[in-house]
């Protein structure tokens, strides 16, 4: 079963297209929609009916932000900006951290950068390689 949505002229309508390959058109009266299925099942009529019912009372959620802040300052207060530099600063802490020395993490990275680097869309930017690189060690 195929289910469709349309936009009439003042009210939404839903289409469903049956096994037997009718087309439905679900109104607002289930007086209406009884008349117009009077050839299908009493079952049927009333999923079609309770599915109507549900899509129409289904409660959109309010979004108050494209991308919340916290998420938008993430490139600058995100914990890889705030602990990768900390981290290469105590030789000791790094290695427990990473399981690596800074040195080989400097070259594993440069092998690597080219070939994880994606590239920046207008809509965001992408990950550093240096950032997917801790990401997997870690």
């Amino acid at each position: 079963m195929a289910l469709l949505r349309h936009k009439t002229q003042n009210t939404h309508s839903l289409t469903l297209a049956a096994r037997i390959g009718a087309t439905v058109q679900l109104v607002p009266s289930l007086s209406c929609l009884i008349h117009i299925c009077f050839n299908m099942d009493r079952k049927r009529v009333i999923a079609i009916w309770s599915l109507y019912r549900h899509r129409k009372n289904r409660k959109r959620r309010n979004r108050r932000y494209w991308v919340h802040p916290i998420n938008q300052r993430r490139d600058e207060a995100g914990i890889f900006a705030l602990l990768f530099e900390e981290l290469r600063a105590d030789e000791n802490k790094f290695f427990n951290y990473f399981r690596m020395s800074v040195a080989s993490f400097d070259e594993l990275h440069n092998r690597l950068k080219y070939n994880i680097q994606k590239q920046n869309t207008n809509f965001r930017n992408c990950i550093q390689p240096k950032e997917m690189l801790a990401v997997t060690l870690r």
